[in-house]
C-alpha cells in the first residue's frame, strides 16, 4: 500500500548494507512499508539477501546462511535474520541460500522486498533483525538541517501491544544520539497525560552530557494508558517556541490512536487536534510523522494530514 505525503511508517524487520565475486552494491535509500509485519523487532530497516550485513550481495552471504544452518554457526554470522530469509518465508532453510545464489550467478528473478534498498519487512514473521549498521535510522534521516528538534513519543496502551513503545523509543534515541553537537534537543511523551524533558523552558543543547541525560530519560518512561496527541503536540510546539534556533523541526512517533478519555468521537477528536495545531504553529514548524506498528486507515490518514499540514517530510 503506498504511503501518502510525509508519513514513515516503521515496523517488520528494520537497518543496512556490502561486496565479492559478483557484488552488488546496496542503495541506501529509504523504503518503509505501508503494511507491517508482527511482532515488531530488535531493529526495522534492512536489505533482503545481504545475510553478513557488508552493504552488498555477493557469495559469502551464502555461505554465512549455510555456516548457520548446517555449521553450528553462532548468531554473529547473522546480524540480521530478516536479511537472511531471502525468499520471505519467514523462516531460514535451505531455499534461502539456493534463492540467492540463483539470483546472484543465473540471473534469477530479483529477492521479495525489500530488495536494492533499505526497507522493512513487509510480511509478518518471528525472526529478528537484531542490527543491520547499512542501513539510515529512519528517524534520523528526516531531521536534515534541523538545528532544534523535539521528539514526540506515543506511550499509550496500544503502543505496547507488540513492543511499539520500544521501538518508538529506540528510534528516537538513535536520532537524538547522533544529533548535531551544536543542536538543541527536547522530548515530549504522551499517553492521556504529558511528560517533558527538560521539564520547562526550550530544548537544551545536545552536548554529550544532555544526550546522557536524555537517554536515561527515555528509558525510565513506562507505557501509560489514553492517547491525547494533543497534549503532546501542544507541549512540543511551546517547548520548539522558546528556541532561538532558526531550523526547527518535530519528529512524532505513534501508532496514530486518538482515545482521549472524554472524546467518544475519535474521528471529531483527531480533526479538532489538526486544527489546533494548525492555529498554534504560526512558524510553520515541520512536524515528520512516524508510524509505528500495523496502522489502521484512520490512523495513517491522521499521521499523513500531520505531516502534509505542516510541511513534514
Amino acid at each position: 500500500m503506498p504511503l501518502g505525503p510525509g508519513l514513515r511508517v516503521i515496523g517488520g524487520a528494520m537497518n543496512l548494507p556490502r561486496r565479492s565475486t559478483r557484488t552488488l552494491p546496496l542503495v541506501p535509500a529509504l523504503v518503509l512499508a505501508g503494511a507491517l509485519s508482527s511482532p515488531l523487532p530488535a531493529s526495522a530497516l534492512f536489505q533482503r539477501g545481504d545475510a553478513d550485513a557488508s552493504g552488498s550481495l555477493d557469495l559469502t552471504d551464502a555461505v554465512r546462511i549455510l555456516a548457520y544452518l548446517f555449521l553450528g554457526a553462532g548468531p554473529d554470522a547473522l546480524p540480521c535474520l530478516d536479511a537472511a530469509d531471502a525468499d520471505d518465508s519467514g523462516k531460514l532453510d535451505l531455499a534461502d541460500p539456493i534463492l540467492l545464489l540463483d539470483h546472484l550467478f543465473r540471473g534469477g528473478k530479483p529477492l521479495p522486498r525489500p530488495f536494492s534498498a533499505c526497507g522493512s519487512d513487509p510480511t509478518g514473521d518471528a525472526l529478528l533483525c537484531a542490527s543491520y549498521a547499512p542501513c539510515p535510522g529512519a528517524v534520523e534521516e528526516l531531521l536534515g538541517t534541523a538545528e532544534a528538534v523535539v521528539f514526540i513519543i506515543d506511550r499509550s496502551g496500544t503502543m505496547q501491544d507488540q513492543g511499539e513503545l520500544a521501538v518508538a523509543k529506540r528510534e528516537a534515541l538513535d536520532a537524538a544520539c547522533a544529533f548535531r553537537e551544536d543542536g538543541e534537543l527536547g522530548v515530549v511523551f504522551f499517553d492521556k497525560g504529558m511528560l517533558r524533558f527538560p521539564a520547562a523552558g526550550p530544548p537544551l543543547a545536545a552536548s554529550d552530557d544532555f544526550k546522557a541525560e536524555v537517554v536515561r530519560f527515555v528509558a525510565s518512561v513506562a507505557g501509560g494508558s489514553g492517547s491525547c496527541p494533543q497534549i503532546g503536540l501542544v507541549a512540543a510546539l511551546e517547548m520548539l517556541g522558546l528556541s532561538a534556533k532558526k531550523d526547527r523541526a518535530i519528529v512524532y512517533l505513534s501508532d496514530g490512536t486518538a482515545t482521549c478519555p472524554g472524546s467518544s468521537d475519535e474521528a471529531a477528536y483527531i480533526r479538532h487536534v489538526l486544527e489546533v495545531v494548525q492555529q498554534l504553529n504560526a512558524d510553520g514548524l515541520p512536524i515528520h510523522a512516524v508510524g509505528i506498528g500495523r496502522l489502521a486507515p484512520l490512523y495513517q490518514k491522521f499521521l499523513e494530514d500531520l505531516a502534509a499540514q505542516t510541511g513534514g517530510k
